[in-house]
């Protein structure tokens, strides 16, 4: 099983999808990493 990724940088917040009750995912478009995509 692959180790999770944590990373810590601002973003702003492109897209917001449900996922199940409380969980979103999130597409964020960051300075340094570019456009990428999040469970939150």
């Amino acid at each position: 099983m692959p180790k999770p990724r944590t990373y810590q940088t601002e973003a702003i917040i492109i897209k917001k999808i449900k996922l199940g009750e409380a969980d979103r995912i999130l597409t964020l478009y960051t300075p340094h990493l570019g456009k990428i995509q999040g469970v939150a």
